[in-house]
């Protein structure tokens, strides 16, 4: 890591002040979120009631999550997060076929929010993760778990879900991970039969290519990359994602929109901050990070306090 490079964009925290003028801020208020060169403007959501040591774990994760499943892959979005005309177009909607949705690496920070969104939007959750981390991912929504260290999972997958599975989340995206996600997709759609128009939709939070997939395949899955820095609405130059380059006000609007309602989701229980381990204070950051190399963090977020806990 170059010196001077800043990193890290998840925090919480209490309001401890703000701008003159109108403000969504008070101070005292709980907050959580996520910050990119300075957009300020839209930090985060009040997280009345929940540590700030887990709401720590509510930005980049949550904020991925969301954005992939319902304005990426286009899933339908949970009743409780719709306002207006589109509550009533919703209405409008139910009895259709239950959605499907792979959630790939459901035990990452963004797969747990993932399972969580869409048991919400009452999706029917394939997933997978590491056995030891199964009890949780079905508890927090998933209908089927697989061992992603099966080598037949994609087939077992296919099976599950049945010809509905049209759109998969890969929160791993390494190139094994993504082909292996892409075969399932594939697998679906050898099922569904037709001309292969209606091919499988395959989302990474990593900058894959429809180059990463091989064979046929790629003919029956589209892959596109999603960053969570969208949802600040700036163009965003150096990064080589999909969607990015220009202003992204949809996004925006989006991650506005879910903030107005995290709140009441965090205090009801639909959805839970993700499990954390607390690491000490800036000065442990690199620990952190070797343990994270060494492959010592699994199914947890490493939380750093940068002031005494009764803060």
């Amino acid at each position: 890591m170059p010196v001077g490079r800043v990193i890290g964009c998840d925090f919480a925290g209490t309001v401890v002040a703000h701008p003159a003028g109108p403000s969504l801020w008070k101070p005292g208020q709980r907050v959580a979120g996520f910050v990119m060169d300075g957009a300020l403007d839209l930090t985060g959501g009040r997280v009345c009631g929940v540590p700030h040591e887990a709401a720590a774990s509510l930005g980049v994760g949550f904020a991925t999550a969301m954005m992939g499943l319902f304005l990426r892959l286009g899933l339908p979005e949970p009743p409780s997060a719709l306002e207006g005309d589109d509550a009533k177009a919703a209405e409008a909607a139910e009895g259709k076929e239950q959605p499907v949705v792979l959630i790939n690496g459901a035990s990452t920070s963004v797969g747990l929010y993932a399972v969580q969104l869409a048991r919400l939007a009452g999706i029917r959750v394939i997933a997978t993760a590491s056995p030891r981390m199964h009890a949780l991912v079905r508890e927090l929504g998933a209908d089927v778990v697989l061992d992603y260290a099966d080598a037949d999972w994609p087939a077992q997958a296919a099976r599950a879900a049945g010809p509905a599975l049209r759109q998969a989340f890969d929160c791993v995206s390494e190139v094994g991970t993504a082909r292996a996600t892409a075969a399932a997709l594939a697998a679906a759609a050898d099922v569904r039969g037709g001309d292969g128009a209606e091919r499988g939709h395959l989302l990474c939070i990593l900058p894959r290519s429809q180059a990463d997939l091989e064979g046929d395949v790629s003919q029956k899955v589209r892959l596109e990359t999603t960053v969570a820095f969208s949802v600040f609405g700036r163009p965003i130059q150096h990064l080589t994602y999909d969607n990015q380059g220009g202003p992204t006000p949809r996004d925006r609007e989006f991650w506005e929109r879910y903030l107005r309602k995290l709140t009441g989701w965090l205090e009801s229980g639909e959805i839970r901050p993700n499990p954390v381990r607390v690491f000490g204070g800036l000065e442990d950051v690199l620990d952190g990070f070797r343990e994270g190399m060494e492959g010592k963090v699994r199914g947890e977020k490493l939380v750093y306090r940068v002031a005494p806990a009764s803060v």
